[in-house]
Parts: structure tokens; C-alpha cells; sequence
């Protein structure tokens, strides 16, 4: 019984580094609070997207500081399209020095594309806002 996938299909394991990889951008251009960066990394479908960017350089501009962590739960993938369960926690300090603390469940589905995952859509709680 060998446990190597069948070949062209993406392993598990591939798939959860894709999802780490990805998350990992995520949460560095949140930290950086790069707009551009979380920009490059949302496909060109994704939902809302001119929407969530302008309120995405709202929030940034608002705040001076952003920690956020992501656990994955889990991870599946079909054809084209990587869906992830995950909680995250999120840590704010605003501008004028006020910290939160924030935390949240969520589905993020990314596309596979040549140039990695693109997060396509969120449900559920939205981490970066």
C-alpha cells in the first residue's frame, strides 16, 4: 500500500505548505500593514475586491501596530481551488495607543494559480478587519 499520491495530484502535505506558505504572506503584509502586499496576494476574482482593499487602507491607516496568527484545523483541495478551515488571533494597537485583542473562526478558499494560492474568498470571521 503506497501512501504517494496519484502523480499530478497535489500530496497533502504539498497542499498544507502552499496554505502555510500563503498564510504566512498574509500575515506579514497584515504586520507590514502593506496594502500592496494583501493586494498581490488576492486573486483577481476575489469577492468584493476594490471594496476590500479601500477598506483595507482604512484600517491600516488607522492603526500602528498588527500581530496576527494563524492555526490551520484543516485542509482540503479540490481541482483548482485550496479550502482552509483555520482560528486566528489578531492583536491591535491603534493610533492613539489602545490595545485589543480580537480572535475568530474562518474559511479562507485560495485558487491554485502559476503564481501560488490567491485567496479568493472569506467566510465566516474576517481577520482583516
Amino acid at each position: 500500500m503506497s501512501k504517494v499520491p496519484a502523480k499530478g495530484a497535489p500530496g497533502v502535505d504539498t497542499a498544507k505548505k502552499d496554505v502555510e506558505s500563503a498564510l504566512a504572506d498574509i500575515a506579514y503584509a497584515c504586520e507590514s500593514r502593506s496594502v500592496s502586499g494583501i493586494r498581490g496576494l488576492l486573486d483577481k476574482d476575489f469577492e468584493g475586491r476594490l471594496e476590500f482593499i479601500d477598506s483595507l487602507q482604512s484600517h491600516f491607516l488607522s492603526v500602528k501596530e498588527i500581530q496576527i496568527n494563524f492555526v490551520v484545523d484543516t485542509v482540503t483541495s479540490e481541482k483548482e481551488k485550496v479550502s482552509v478551515r483555520l482560528h486566528w488571533f489578531k492583536k491591535i494597537i491603534d493610533n492613539i495607543g489602545a490595545f485589543s485583542k480580537i480572535e475568530g473562526a474562518s474559511q479562507f478558499v485560495f485558487r491554485k494559480t502559476s503564481e501560488g494560492l490567491k485567496l479568493l474568498y472569506i467566510r465566516q470571521d474576517n481577520p482583516f478587519f
